[in-house]
């Protein structure tokens, strides 16, 4: 694991699809942060292509079975993604091509009981998520037994992330044993991100407690529907960066402790300070 035996011991930024691009990247990576971009932040192939080619050195790329569209050779390391309903033996085939291309590869498990115990050995470190996280996450397993599963039975390093926000929290997790630590919510406001000054400034004065649950299994603040969207509700979730008064905006428990808007070094800082008590 040539790569990842760099990336131990860090806390990756991992910002929601539209804000995962490689200007964010840059500045994550400037901030302290180990850079990850989201290949679902661009709309076609040569846009993807672009942003690999741009990417800071060693980002980690988010994508899907997709992922086979684009030139492998200059990719390094890859968090792929399995879609709902997936041709799991497609997925096999990916992972393994990946590899054959000396790409390491992060499995993003959020299906533990069904595709994930399926597609685990193909991967080299596994990331989990706790139900605090904004983004996708519908298994009935504890975090605390996935965790287990990952570690014991299939003797792979794990990822932590989802609602985490705060320097004890990061502490904790590595306590456990976590190989690295991924953030999103608690970067998504900060002074870099593309999202609105009005969405940045409503997050400061929200709490998980006004956060609402959706059918696809994610969680965010909603302020008003928008019609003819999509299941990822892909649409809605633009406005809501873009205005702050309308769709949504997908957060974790971690904007609890959003109480400004804050530069990324400042936000790192406070990630890793020990006398950082918030």
């Amino acid at each position: 694991m040539k790569i990842l035996s760099e990336l131990k011991n860090n806390i990756i930024a991992s910002a929601m699809n539209p804000l995962s691009t490689v200007e964010f990247a840059h500045a994550c990576k400037n901030a302290g942060f180990w850079p990850s971009i989201s290949l679902f932040a661009y709309k076609n192939l040569k846009e993807i292509q672009n942003a690999i080619n741009s990417c800071p050195e060693n980002t980690i790329i988010s994508a899907s079975q997709n992922i086979l569209n684009m030139e492998l050779y200059n990719l390094k390391l890859v968090e792929f993604i399995s879609e709902p309903n997936c041709d799991i033996d497609f997925c096999k085939f990916v992972m393994n091509k990946l590899k054959e291309n000396s790409i390491e590869i992060i499995y993003k498990c959020v299906r533990l009981s069904s595709q994930g115990k399926q597609l685990i050995p193909y991967a080299d470190c596994i990331e989990l998520k706790t139900p605090d996280g904004a983004g996708f996450v519908n298994d009935d397993i504890p975090i605390d037994e996935q965790i287990n599963i990952v570690m014991n039975e299939f003797k792979k390093p794990y990822i932590i992330g989802g609602g985490i926000s705060t320097h004890k929290q990061i502490k904790n997790w590595f306590d456990k044993g976590a190989y690295a630590i991924y953030v999103g919510t608690i970067i998504s406001a900060s002074y870099e991100s593309m999202m609105s000054k009005n969405s940045k400034l409503l997050l400061t004065k929200v709490k998980s407690k006004h956060l609402s649950k959706f059918k696809s299994g994610q969680q965010g603040l909603l302020l008003s529907k928008i019609d003819n969207d999509n299941y990822n509700h892909d649409k809605s979730h633009l406005y809501g960066l873009l205005k702050g008064n309308e769709g949504h905006i997908y957060t974790g428990k971690a904007v609890d402790d959003i109480n400004e808007i804050l530069p990324l070094s400042q936000i790192y800082s406070n990630l890793t300070r020990e006398n950082y008590n918030v």
